[in-house]
């Protein structure tokens, strides 16, 4: 699917979930945690997200494990942003 602006016009619910990330990497609590659905991995093979570790030091020292979005992930979440439709 393709939108005016070059890009993929994404679903309420990609678009959910790709908000969600984008929204905890704002505020610096990556990796964002949104389980693993069918959408999640939908999101991974078209290249919007990948998987995201870090470690937390401290006895015992943890690993949290979640997704953050990569360049083209930001772009297209960003531009369906602007779509006059999402509101």
């Amino acid at each position: 699917m393709s939108g005016e602006q070059g890009c993929e016009t994404l679903t309420k619910r990609d678009f959910e979930l790709l908000g969600r990330i984008f929204m905890a990497e704002i505020q610096g609590r990556l990796p964002a945690q949104i389980g693993g659905s069918k959408a999640v991995s939908s999101l991974q093979e078209r290249g919007y997200i990948v998987p995201h570790e870090t470690a937390l030091t401290g006895f015992p020292p943890v690993t949290v494990k979640g997704w953050a979005l990569t360049h083209a992930g930001r772009f297209v979440y960003c531009l369906n942003c602007t779509d006059p439709t999402r509101q």
